[in-house]
């Protein structure tokens, strides 16, 4: 699974910064709808009936503009970041990558 990952960033050296804002952003919504399912899941147990979509949809409704707002400052400022670190590990990588059978 490493070499393929290893691989990957490799041939997408020249698009380091894309990916790496595009994870910070994913990882944002995915808290958001990881949040958005606890919720949903504890208002169902405490209500005794199925509160969970009702969940899904408010929370996507009101809160996923906030979370894809500080998604992408976040992802801008450490994607840069991030890509500077993924280039000097890469490089790392490269010269022992020989050594790896």
């Amino acid at each position: 699974m490493a070499k393929l990952l290893f691989n990957r960033l490799e041939r997408t050296n020249e698009k380091l910064y894309l990916y790496s804002a595009l994870t910070i952003l994913m990882t944002w919504i995915l808290a958001l709808y990881v949040k958005a399912s606890t919720v949903g899941i504890v208002a169902s147990i405490e209500q005794s009936r199925p509160e969970f979509i009702n969940s899904i949809i408010g929370f996507t409704i009101y809160q996923l503009w906030i979370y894809i707002g500080f998604g992408i400052i976040h992802g801008t400022i450490g994607g840069i970041f991030l890509k500077i670190d993924l280039r000097r590990n890469l490089g790392k990588i490269k010269k022992t990558s020989h050594n790896i059978v």
